[in-house]
């Protein structure tokens, strides 16, 4: 029989963003990641030995207080590092702020094995956004550390379920910040009819003063700020919205 209380690792807690999904919500950023992303503003949430430990029944309890925000669009996000490295504990607390009335979703990179806890959680979720990071595999593995392979999988997987997808991809200068490349991300975004919205972020320097705290070799150190008509262009040309 599952633990009714489970205790789950966590970074932090944003009670208040209008920038991870529908409407207002507050973001879980989970503690732990598999990935390595060259332009990771989190660095500090990839080592899964240094976290804040908290009982599913303490988020819903934190949570609870700022539900009279979320209106009928808004809710929880589970972020990170990676929620599904933790998916036995995000389901947990999904279902059990379902039970009162809170919508839930995920952002992860969809990078992991879809085994039966990650199933469950998804079965609970109104919404997925996955970050597609890079649209080959070569890519993938130069600059997260991973092949996409599973990724891909993971999409395929949520089209079958039906799942609506909101897919995010950072734009960044000298990496994948052409029409050329943006091509090939779309190549797979067309393949899902479940996706609703793909959204391009631009590349941005917060939190790379974590690199030299931690210790971490910062590849984009000297990299220059993405040039702004560049990135409306491309906004233009690829994103798509939804209501």
């Amino acid at each position: 029989m599952r633990r009714s209380n489970l205790v789950g690792k966590i970074h932090s807690i944003d009670t208040y963003s209008t920038l991870d999904g529908y409407g207002i919500r507050s973001v879980i950023f989970m503690q732990g990641c598999n990935l390595r992303c060259i332009y990771c503003h989190n660095p500090d949430t990839w080592d899964c030995n240094q976290f804040t430990p908290i009982t599913s029944n303490e988020i819903v309890s934190k949570i609870r207080n700022y539900s009279m925000y979320y209106g009928s669009k808004g809710g929880v996000t589970f972020s990170g590092g990676e929620p599904l490295c933790q998916a036995e504990f995000v389901d947990e607390c999904v279902e059990k702020l379902s039970k009162i009335g809170i919508k839930s979703c995920i952002e992860t990179s969809g990078n992991v094995e879809v085994d039966d806890k990650v199933a469950s959680l998804i079965a609970k979720l109104d919404f997925v956004i996955c970050d597609l990071k890079f649209p080959d595999d070569e890519s993938y593995l130069k600059y997260t550390g991973v092949s996409i392979a599973k990724t891909l999988k993971f999409l395929d997987f949520l089209q079958q379920r039906k799942v609506p997808v909101w897919i995010r991809t950072v734009v960044v200068p000298t990496i994948n910040d052409s029409v050329e490349i943006m091509e090939k991300y779309r190549e797979i975004v067309d393949k899902y009819d479940n996706v609703v919205r793909w959204e391009l972020l631009p590349f941005s320097k917060i939190g790379f003063g974590k690199y030299s705290q931690l210790n971490i070799v910062n590849r984009l150190e000297n990299v220059q700020d993405l040039d702004m008509d560049q990135f409306k262009l491309l906004q233009e040309r690829f994103e798509k919205k939804s209501s």
